[in-house]
């Protein structure tokens, strides 16, 4: 073999070489793109879960405060009607003491 050979084949698998690099590097890239793609769509869609669950967060809280509203008028209710049995006992008594007094003995 001669010199001219030899550079001849070392040339060829100095380009061989050179391909295959090539065809691993792009396909190392094309493996990150995806792989860089794959997060970007699961950051999207937990995104998307946060803001549903966001908007969820905040019907709950409209409606704890609604709730709570209600309580506190049923409570203020509440203390209405107390003092207005509180009322009519107190009248029931007036009225049996009156009864009591007004009959015969």
């Amino acid at each position: 073999m001669d010199i001219a050979a030899i550079v001849a084949l070392v040339a060829s698998i100095l380009g061989a070489l050179g391909g295959l690099y090539a065809a691993l590097s792009k396909h190392a890239i094309d493996k990150g793109v995806a792989v860089v793609q794959g997060y970007g769509q699961l950051v999207d869609d937990m995104q998307a879960r946060i803001d549903g669950l966001t908007r969820e967060i905040a019907r709950l809280q409209a409606k704890v405060t609604t709730l709570e509203s209600e309580r506190a008028a049923l409570l203020q209710r509440i203390d209405e009607l107390e003092r207005e049995r509180a009322e009519l006992r107190r009248r029931v008594t007036e009225l049996e003491s009156e009864l009591c007094r007004e009959r015969p003995a």
